[in-house]
């Protein structure tokens, strides 16, 4: 009579789940800080951040999850104090000012029902190559950024070479 082993046998994962890492980030004096609903969505004028369906939804939040906040993370200082975000993997990183920080503001006041505006810091678009944007604003004594909304489809600077979809025809919204 053979002798069998007893095997080793993995609990089973439930249906549905899967294993989401963790992201990565380094410990410095930057920090990332949520206040306000920064993913619901809005439609205002030309400018809208509804999605195809929640599959584009889930692949924008892990793509700024595991892509765009551990590069804010690690470039921080090139990005919003020394203004070298060319140099790093968010480059098209930068300050918001005249249409587009107007634009921001009137969104942000949709979003989250306040005006948000002061002296103390200033508003920026965050985001690499993929069009994905985070708009939000930075406190630089305190070296905190809060975001305010996504951008994902760069409408705050429309180009007609690259914003030809009918984004308005996008109906997955989140409240």
């Amino acid at each position: 009579m053979a002798k069998h082993k007893n095997k080793k046998i993995p609990p089973a994962t439930p249906t549905g789940s899967t294993n989401i890492p963790e992201p990565n980030l380094p410990i410095n004096s930057f920090n990332f800080r949520t206040h306000y609903n920064w993913l619901k969505t809005v439609t205002f004028e030309d400018f809208t951040n509804n999605y195809k369906d929640e599959k584009v939804f889930s692949e924008t939040i892990i793509k700024i999850i595991h892509e765009i906040i551990p590069d804010l993370y690690d470039n921080y200082e090139d990005i919003f104090n020394n203004h070298r975000a060319k140099k790093t993997p968010l480059f098209h990183s930068h300050i918001l000012t005249d249409d587009a920080l107007k634009l921001a503001k009137k969104i942000a006041k949709l979003i989250t029902n306040t005006n948000i505006d002061n002296d103390l810091y200033s508003w920026w678009q965050i985001g690499g190559k993929q069009g994905i944007r985070i708009v939000g604003v930075y406190l630089s004594d305190s070296k905190v950024f809060y975001p305010i909304f996504i951008d994902c489809y760069h409408l705050l600077f429309p180009n007609e070479y690259y914003n030809q979809t009918d984004y308005n025809k996008l109906g997955y919204s989140i409240a």
